[in-house]
This record gives structure tokens, C-alpha cells and sequence, in this order.
């Protein structure tokens, strides 16, 4: 196929992924797409409906002509070559997070074998029905497999720091591209206002904190008023009414008591002083610092375990959870390492 062929059912999946998540879906398969969204959390008690419709509106937000061709521009993809068959082991940590992978293997004209999370099976399947009904000829270059893809010429798996050493064991001998464990991190500063805070929420609590792209720290300047977090966080606090959530809640809150820390209660989370980028669920993690200038020390320590900052002039409040086809996961350019695979 030629790269305008693959494209084209990229740019129709995304306009049904849209209608699916807008308020009163009308076309036959957008109506069946949104039934499978509303059902997710039948098979995962962390994909409710608001965070599932969340995941499909960031996708078809970048499924346009102009962000497809935005992203492939530095690419060359015109040439022919014979297709990889690429192994994909997709996580299922929040919904549908393993379609950047997809999209990528078969616009740089490769065949994917994709393991699909046990945590999200349906919808990714529901999303593969709908490009190989607008392109039957995807159906040969897309295979699913419950069981880790083998026979495959490369390797992309996204997991946890310890799930790469398995990772590294079966398929490290292979070109291979392993993903660990990264959180996201928020810089405040004096002039950060009641909205920029609210919008922040967005960007901790959507998908239960789960996702890499969730931030799950703070840098906040010294004596900084952390009562503005707890009242600009209030509309999140229908995560208390979450089983899975609200008992790590009272787990890490009981924990902090009892080994006497210090730490401000949020009412469904808490907020405790730590320099760990990553925090366990319903804990977020702040540390202080005393001059901006000590902000950039702060990150760079911690560079290898951040995948993106929110502030000014970085990810905007509201947006970590929205990212563009080039911002790539660990910042590693997955599609620069489908194109030199040899």
C-alpha cells in the first residue's frame, strides 16, 4: 500500500472515535464503538466511562490530515522496502495505550503482532474491526496474539522497570525497543493561578493516576500555599466512591500516620513531602524548592524517570494527558527505530 492508503482509514477511524465520545453518537458504528467504551469498565474496574472517553477523544484529536503529516514530515517513507513483522506488547494501564505503537508500525509500512493487555482487550479490537473494514488490506499485516509475539523481526514492549528484565530475556537479542516505568511532573510557582491549579487535577486524577503521562509530583516554591491544591482539587473527589481507589487511600494515609509522616490530607488523597517523581496511588508526591534556578537541578537529577513536565512555557495544565504523535514515550522516536532496523 502506499503511505496515502494507509493514512486514509487513520483519519476515518479517528472522525468515529470522535463522534463515539461526543455527546449523542448517531452513525451505526460510532454507536457500537461508544456501547464498547461504556463496557470497558464491566471488564476493568479502573476503565470507567469518563476515563475511556478521555483516552478516545485524545486519540482522534491527533487522527487529522494535517497532525498525521505534521508527525511524518521528517520521515523519508516513500521508498519500498520489504515489511518487518514487529512483535508489540501493549500495556493496559489505562485505555486503548497502545495505540501509538499501532499506528506507527503500519504507517512505516511494517506488519505488527500485537499482545493485547489482558486489562484492555475489547476496545483495542474494537478500534483493528474499524481500520481493516475501511482497509481490508491491513487484515494480513495485523495479527493479535494472546501469548508473546514470536517469529517477529523486531520487538517494542511497554511494561515496568521489572518487567523489562523479562523483556530484555526473551527478546533482547532481537532489534528491540523496551519501555519501564516513568511518571510525570508539575512545576508551580508564585504566579500559578487558582485555574492552572484546577486544570493540574485533570492532569493528576484522570485514569486514576495510572498513566505515565499522570503526574504524580509536585515542585512547589517554599512556603508555598498547598491548601489551593486540596480546594482546586475538590471536583475530583468522586475517586473516593472508587473501591480500588479509596482503599489505597486510607492504606497510604494509615501508612504515613504510623511511620510519622508529615502530610496534608486531601480528603481522597494526600499530598506528602518526597524528592520520588513517582508516588503510589492516591499519594502525590511535592518537594520544595527555594530558588527557580534549583528547578532545572531538580529535573535533570530525575530526567530518565520523567516522561513530561506541566507548567509554564512546558506541557500546558490541562494537556498532559493529550499528547501529540510526536511525543513519543520515553522519548525515544519509535518510528526513527522502525525505519533503521536493517
Amino acid at each position: 500500500m502506499k503511505l496515502v492508503e494507509r493514512i486514509e482509514p487513520f483519519i476515518i477511524l479517528g472522525e468515529i472515535m470522535a463522534e463515539a465520545a461526543s455527546a449523542e453518537p448517531s452513525s451505526a458504528r460510532a454507536v457500537d464503538l461508544r456501547k464498547k467504551m461504556d463496557s470497558m469498565v464491566q471488564y476493568n474496574r479502573w476503565f470507567t466511562p469518563e476515563n475511556v472517553k478521555i483516552a478516545v477523544e485524545a486519540i482522534s484529536g491527533v487522527l487529522t490530515s494535517e497532525k498525521i503529516t505534521r508527525w511524518l514530515e521528517p520521515y523519508d517513507l516513500s521508498g519500498e522496502h520489504k515489511p518487518l513483522t514487529v512483535g508489540v506488547i501493549m500495556a493496559g494501564n489505562i485505555p486503548l495505550v497502545g495505540f501509538h505503537d499501532l499506528i506507527t508500525v503500519l504507517l512505516s509500512g511494517n506488519m505488527i503482532k500485537a499482545r493485547i493487555s489482558s486489562r484492555d482487550p475489547e476496545l483495542m479490537e474494537s478500534i483493528i474491526k474499524i481500520l481493516i473494514e475501511e482497509e481490508p488490506r491491513f487484515k494480513p499485516i495485523i495479527e493479535i496474539t494472546g501469548e508473546n509475539p514470536v517469529g517477529t523481526e523486531a520487538v517494542i514492549a511497554t511494561g515496568s522497570d521489572n518487567t523489562s528484565r523479562y523483556f530484555e530475556y526473551h527478546f533482547g537479542k532481537s532489534p528491540h525497543l523496551f519501555r519501564k516505568n516513568r511518571s510525570s511532573l508539575a512545576v508551580l510557582d508564585s504566579d500559578t493561578t487558582r485555574d492552572e491549579l484546577t486544570l493540574l487535577g485533570n492532569d493528576i486524577f484522570s485514569f486514576f493516576g495510572l498513566g505515565c503521562r499522570n503526574v504524580s509530583s509536585l515542585l512547589i516554591p517554599a512556603n508555598f500555599d498547598k491548601s489551593l491544591l486540596t480546594e482546586a482539587w475538590e471536583s475530583h473527589g468522586n475517586l473516593a466512591d472508587h473501591h480500588g481507589w479509596q482503599n489505597n487511600y486510607i492504606y497510604e494515609k494509615a501508612l504515613s500516620t504510623a511511620a510519622g509522616k508529615r502530610f496534608t490530607d486531601g480528603g481522597f488523597f494526600i499530598l506528602r513531602e518526597s524528592p520520588v517523581v513517582t508516588s503510589p496511588l492516591a499519594v502525590i508526591h511535592y518537594n520544595s524548592y527555594q530558588h527557580p534556578d534549583s528547578v532545572r537541578q531538580i529535573i535533570d537529577h530525575d530526567r530518565d524517570k520523567i516522561q513530561t513536565i506541566v507548567g509554564k512555557g512546558l506541557t500546558p495544565f490541562g494537556r498532559a494527558q493529550f499528547p501529540e504523535l510526536w511525543d513519543y514515550a520515553d522519548n525515544i522516536d519509535t518510528m526513527r527505530f522502525l525505519l533503521n532496523i536493517k
